[in-house]
């Protein structure tokens, strides 16, 4: 991410306006002081869900406020002023006549395609916050690359290093087209962004504005096809199902473990069932017919002391005799 700005945003009665460096650079400190008072933040599009900025009366530049995004790519202390203005001049433009190698084939095949802008958004996180696009355009205009490009095309301007092979997979694997835009060494400037005066901006502004009018010279990293399209889109399915298996798989090993649980109270309660009943099985077979013959013994006596005492005393003492004679 290009941590300096060149304009911004700002929301008065009348709607969005938008500023430059030089018209707070320009001002008195008093008035610079109120009218940032009034405005700030600052915004980076025309709306109050864009970036927030504020303004570095040092450094001559608007400047993200922190903590607005996670550092998930390094971000550039300080780009040249060629490149700032030349993604000031691409958000600007209607047309964009590209003229591109594609990258894609071994002899660098040239491609001419006329892009008919229909919005363009600055400073864009793409592939889950990895990547910071310099300008997304939305077109539909040429009807075939609209097509195969969904309506969208990245814009990355080259600066110190190139798109890296694991950024242009990525790009592949989400079916995105991606570009990017070489600036020639007479758009390069030695000067320093706080070292350039309003006059010189002015002057590399129209020249970038008017060569890019003409012809923007870039390399075709990534156009997706219809069939590339549908490829991903199979990928895409079978990720989605792949997932769902792993929800299933999931709940069956929940499932799992619980069952285990279950099956862990109930061994413990069959164990204990059967310690008891191998406690009632030390008897031997002896030990239990004999007191199987003592139950039955002491059932029969307790019957006849029940009958004895129905008796009367006389009949009581003819059953003593009766025993005693035999």
């Amino acid at each position: 991410m290009i941590k300096s700005k060149l304009t911004a945003y700002i929301k008065t009665t009348h709607g969005w306006e938008k500023i430059s460096r030089w018209k707070l650079l320009n001002m008195p400190q008093t008035e610079y002081k109120k009218f940032k008072d009034k405005y700030q933040p600052f915004y980076l599009g025309a709306s109050k869900e864009s970036p927030r900025l504020t303004f570095n009366i040092a450094q001559k530049t608007f400047r993200f406020l922190p903590g607005q995004f996670e550092e998930t790519e390094k971000q550039s202390a300080g780009m040249t002023i060629a490149h700032l203005l030349a993604q000031e001049v691409l958000a600007e433009l209607d047309t964009l006549n590209l003229c591109l190698r594609d990258k894609r084939t071994k002899e660098n095949k040239k491609i001419n395609i006329q892009i008919k802008v229909e919005n363009a958004v600055k400073e864009c996180y793409l592939l889950d916050g990895s990547f910071i696009a310099d300008l997304v355009v939305y077109f539909s205009e040429p009807s075939e690359e609209a097509y195969h490009w969904d309506r969208k095309l990245v814009l990355k301007i080259l600066s110190t290093h190139q798109v890296s092979g694991k950024k242009i997979a990525a790009f592949e694997e989400n079916g995105i087209a991606l570009v990017e835009i070489i600036l020639g060494s007479k758009l390069l400037s030695l000067k320093k962004i706080s070292e350039i005066s309003e006059e010189e901006e002015n002057q590399l502004k129209n020249y970038i504005r008017n060569s890019f009018k003409k012809q923007i010279y870039g390399d075709l990293l990534v156009s997706p096809t219809s069939s590339s399209k549908m490829i991903n889109s199979v990928i895409e399915s079978q990720r989605e199902q792949i997932e769902k298996l792993e929800q299933a798989l999931h709940q069956v090993n929940q499932l799992l473990v619980h069952g285990k649980e279950h099956y862990k109270t109930l061994k413990y309660h069959f164990d204990e069932l059967n310690k008891k009943n191998a406690e009632l099985g030390l008897l031997t077979v002896e030990q239990k017919n004999t007191i199987s013959v003592l139950n039955t013994t002491i059932i029969k006596l307790e019957q006849e002391i029940e009958r004895l005492n129905k008796l009367s005393f006389k009949e009581r003492l003819k059953q003593v005799f009766k025993k005693s004679t035999h």
